[in-house]
């Protein structure tokens, strides 16, 4: 027999411990199914016993009742009259009031106290004073509100009546009314403070004074046109092709484009030997531009670049609009005097001569 080492030790005695943990467990479930058991059926038990108190109170009262029923039926008068006992004492028990045991105050010794009762049975008599005045008000409330609500239902059916009713005493459909109560636009347009906003839409709107009022605000960013739109956005773009990305012109005047085009041409010609070679082994540096001048493409000549204004919102061939940022009205361009035969500088247009 081989002799046992270290290792085998450990792993017999960790296989020993794993097996007494599992007995353990074993029990300690099986006693404590043991216990909520005992404490279910401890549990039904005392259910049972209560019932049974229950059935017993309710035999007993059964037969008081059968006994009182029959003394009733040979003595209406005295019948009716607990009868009216026990409907004062059901309401009493409904609408209970704890009042406080009266006070003697000749005994020498409650004399000194006589000053906070006083004063405390002042507050509790204003303070029922204060709930007699405020169930006065609920009641009035409550009858001035219903008295309302009565006349405004009177004037919603006497509304609903004249809206359903149309010219030649025909019913109007919920479309055909509103139409009818729509505004126009010149009647819109009258009515704001700048009918520049109006569109055409806007009439149709819930409220058509305070959507003008918002497009019409300071600093109002406004809906994009393409909402009520029914084909697709951007559907007419479909089919263009997308201009490659410009590198901005302070990068470019470094000459890094042509560079790296000369690099490309030169990697097209190289054999599939070389491009593995150049996977696995890369050489770098091969495009070394002076620190100086890329220094200066950034720190120098980088431009701001082109920023949109505020509310300023991209639409479908926004791109392809004229940018006349440098042209001003009255001002004559070179390109436009040649075109218009204006040779002399202090020349009329043509439209002035003839």
């Amino acid at each position: 027999m081989p002799a046992r080492t270290d290792e085998d030790v450990h792993a017999d005695a960790q296989w020993i411990g794993r097996v007494l943990m599992a007995v353990v467990a074993v029990l300690f479930v099986r006693c404590v199914c043991r216990q909520l058991k005992e404490a279910d059926a401890e549990q039904a038990a005392k259910f049972a016993a209560l019932d049974a108190e229950k059935q017993q109170r309710s035999g007993e009262e059964g037969g008081e009742d059968t006994k009182d029923g029959s003394a009733a039926m040979s003595d209406d008068g005295a019948s009716a009259s607990v009868k009216r006992e026990q409907g004062v004492a059901a309401a009493a028990a409904s609408d209970t009031e704890f009042v406080a045991d009266a006070v003697d105050l000749s005994n020498p010794a409650m004399a000194e106290f006589a000053e906070i009762f006083q004063r405390f049975q002042k507050l509790s008599e204003e303070a029922a004073g204060v709930v007699e005045e405020e169930e006065a008000e609920g009641e009035a409330a409550a009858h001035e509100k219903s008295k309302d609500e009565r006349i405004d239902d009177e004037l919603r059916e006497q509304s609903g009546e004249g809206a359903a009713a149309g010219e030649g005493g025909e019913t109007l459909s919920r479309r055909k009314q509103k139409l009818r109560d729509r505004l126009a636009i010149s009647e819109l347009k009258q009515l704001v403070a700048k009918p520049e906003v109006v569109e055409l839409h806007d009439a149709a709107s819930a409220d058509p004074k305070l959507l003008v009022y918002l497009k019409s605000y300071r600093n109002s960013v406004p809906v994009p046109a393409h909402w009520c739109q029914k084909r697709k956005y951007l559907q007419n773009k479909r089919g263009f092709e997308k201009p490659p990305f410009q590198l901005p012109a302070c990068i470019e005047n470094t000459g890094i484009t042509k560079m790296r085009g000369a690099q490309m041409e030169k990697d097209k010609d190289a054999t599939n030997k070389q491009k593995q070679r150049a996977k696995m082994q890369p050489k770098m540096g091969k495009i070394d531009i002076d620190y100086q001048i890329l220094h200066d493409a950034f720190f120098r000549y980088q431009t701001k670049p082109h920023m949109t204004e505020h509310g300023a919102l991209y639409y479908e061939g926004r791109e392809h609009e004229l940018k006349m940022t440098d042209k001003r009205p009255g001002v004559f361009s070179q390109a436009l005097r040649d075109a218009l035969g204006m040779k002399e500088e202090m020349a009329p247009p043509p439209w002035l001569i003839g």
